[in-house]
């Protein structure tokens, strides 16, 4: 659903639609190499370049995106790597700048 203030999340980045959409329902289709906002519809609304980290804020002034002030430099979900990290006492280990639970091994 696009925000009030015109804005989309996917891929742990936020992309400008336009605020004259805010609450309505889109469909975003990533590739290897591009973000597509469709309507509920198909109408294509807008393309974007695919991130290749997270964190990334896409609109009409910043095509190329710009770093959101409180994301991580964590790799995007369309990378491929490994990373070691430390399960939390809660049982949660944060990778691509998502929280994600690992069950302990018993």
């Amino acid at each position: 659903m696009v925000k009030q203030n015109g804005q989309v999340k996917a891929l742990s980045c936020m992309f400008y639609v336009a605020t004259s959409r805010a609450a309505e329902m889109v469909h975003v289709i990533w590739t290897e190499t591009l973000v597509e906002i469709f309507t509920e519809d198909g109408e294509h609304i807008i393309s974007y370049p695919r991130p290749t980290r997270t964190g990334m804020y896409y609109g009409p002034r910043t095509p190329e995106g710009t770093l959101m002030k409180t994301a991580g430099k964590n790799l995007s979900a369309g990378i491929t790597d490994t990373a070691v990290r430390v399960i939390s006492k809660g049982g949660y280990i944060g990778v691509l700048a998502n929280k994600f639970y690992a069950l302990p091994t018993m």
